[in-house]
């Protein structure tokens, strides 16, 4: 079984030390990787759990991230798909991360959704700002409304745009005033 060989692989480079117990982790990952391909029809969670030691061992290693991302979107596990997606982000820099970023923020849902198009909002992402103000809408966060098309508008070199924001912005400091009073 391709689970064993791993497993000694493993069990042997935590016996090495340098090159010789990479080289074995390396392998053992492979290994991991491989195990993940062949159950994916016949044992789904057993799947996940072999592509996640995969990425475990290596980070790095080329398609166990995407056979995972595969894997849990296959097992409808949306919330842990979209933790390891912005996890991966942070590994990652320029273009590569906003598109794992963008991908979570597409799957996303609720609160978990918010945090991730705040990051994308924090790194400039202009599609960003519309998503995330129609989630603070949603979920009745006025204040962060408030805040966001606040900033947005503060930066806003277009006159008539940043009339039209500010105008919002206010729209949305009523409704929180309303909110806070009906508390």
């Amino acid at each position: 079984h391709i689970e064993a060989l791993a497993a000694l692989s493993e069990e042997e480079a935590g016996r090495r030390t340098g090159d010789d117990a990479a080289a074995l982790n390396a392998t053992a990952a492979t290994l991991h990787l491989k195990a993940a391909e062949r159950l994916k029809k016949s044992d789904l969670a057993h799947a996940i759990r072999e592509a996640d030691r995969a990425l475990a061992l290596d980070a790095t290693l080329e398609g166990a991230a995407e056979l995972l991302d595969q894997l849990l979107e296959t097992a409808g596990r949306r919330p842990e798909r979209v933790t390891r997606l912005v996890a991966r982000s942070e590994l990652v820099e320029g273009p590569a991360r906003l598109s794992l970023l963008d991908r979570a923020a597409k799957i996303a849902e609720g609160e978990q959704a918010i945090e991730v198009d705040e990051r994308l909002v924090s790194e400039d992402v202009v599609e960003a700002v519309g998503r995330l103000a129609g989630r603070y809408r949603q979920a009745r966060m006025w204040d962060r409304l408030v805040g966001l098309l606040g900033s947005v508008a503060s930066r806003e070199a277009d006159e008539n745009r940043k009339s039209a924001l500010l105008s919002e912005a206010g729209e949305a400091a009523e409704l929180l005033g309303d909110a806070e009073q009906a508390e």
